[in-house]
């Protein structure tokens, strides 16, 4: 009996050792005296230990993709509109570029038909002339409807002299 009373003590002991020597460290805490006074902060404590700031924002851009720049850090202070992250976008931009060289070709394209228009417009009355003078000479009859660059002005006619 006296042997088991030993062996129990000796656990006891290793065990109060044990727990002792492994026990969590206490947490450091200042301890101050309450005044009175304004407050300049408050800390808002969402779960025993942790502090969690008052205003969060959370990410979630519409386009998913893979993160190309992360300029700021976990724990930084930010300013409203500063880059948080830039996804990569190469893709995207040459698009934009391919894009924007087509509408400069469309231009150019549109230009190059307005200027041909004007060609067209300004040479009408001597093709007209040239034609009526060609059907003039080749045909017996009066009178020959004319179908030429000035169509759009409407069918004309070619007198001839008689």
């Amino acid at each position: 009996m006296k042997r088991i009373a030993i062996i129990a003590v000796v656990i006891l002991v290793v065990a109060a050792a044990a727990w002792a020597l492994t026990r969590p460290k206490p947490v450091k805490v200042t301890l101050l005296t309450v005044d009175r006074g304004a407050v300049a902060a408050t800390v808002a404590n969402t779960r025993a230990g942790t502090v969690d700031a008052c205003r969060r924002a959370g990410l979630s851009p519409a386009l998913g993709g893979k993160i190309a720049l992360l300029p700021v850090k976990n724990g930084d202070v930010v300013e409203e509109g500063e880059l948080l992250l830039e996804l990569w976008n190469d893709d995207i931009k040459a698009e934009l570029e391919l894009s924007q060289r087509d509408a400069h070709a469309s231009r150019s394209r549109a230009r190059e038909v307005c200027v041909t228009a004007d060609v067209a417009k300004l040479s009408a009355p001597a093709v007209d002339q040239i034609v009526c003078t060609v059907r003039d000479a080749l045909s017996p009859t009066g009178r020959i409807t004319l179908v030429s660059s000035a169509a759009r002005r409407g069918p004309q006619t070619c007198p001839l002299p008689g």
